[in-house]
């Protein structure tokens, strides 16, 4: 409701996107332990630094590995990585469950949509973690975007401008 109302406060600081990482990875390393799952960290030397808020962007990352830990099965992978374009930054989470069914690539940002899952365990949240993920990103600048990973899986991708500020414009 702060997004659409346009009350939500935005701080613009340097940001160091490796501490993001490692901050959010930790947030999730005792669940995905205990669900044998392995969290691996992979980053370029000297990732540029971003213009942004340090705690919305912990936001998106901590939802993004959540769902990749959630939705992935007992002894997967998640994979985060962090790399420098000529835009800024490309951070991704990729993860070896089940996908996105095609159908719902399109519209697996909008409110409100889950994915139809087997189990209990997979059907959990509002349907608004995505949702504020990309108004998060887009109002650093930049975009996100989700896809399947050959082989299974799915990959979230942000892609940050370096020097942009952040500024939120209500839908």
């Amino acid at each position: 409701s702060k997004f659409e109302s346009g009350k939500l406060e935005i701080k613009n600081e340097d940001i160091d996107i490796g501490e993001i990482m490692d901050i959010s990875i930790r947030s999730f390393r005792t669940m995905a332990d205990i669900a044998g799952i392995t969290i691996e960290r992979e980053a370029e030397p000297n990732i540029p630094r971003i213009r942004g808020d340090r705690d919305l962007l912990i936001r998106v990352m901590i939802n993004l590995i959540g769902n990749a830990v959630k939705f992935s099965p007992q002894g997967g992978g998640v994979r985060v990585t962090a790399l420098a374009t000529g835009f800024g930054i490309k951070v991704s989470v990729i993860d070896k469950g089940l996908g996105i069914p095609k159908e719902k690539l399109s519209s697996i940002f909008d409110r409100y949509v889950q994915l139809d899952r087997e189990t209990e365990k997979m059907k959990m949240g509002t349907g608004l973690g995505l949702t504020i993920c990309k108004q998060i990103v887009e109002a650093h600048g930049g975009n996100i975007m989700a896809e399947n990973a050959v082989g299974g899986g799915s990959i979230f991708t942000l892609d940050l401008p370096q020097s942009a500020t952040a500024t939120f414009h209500p839908l």
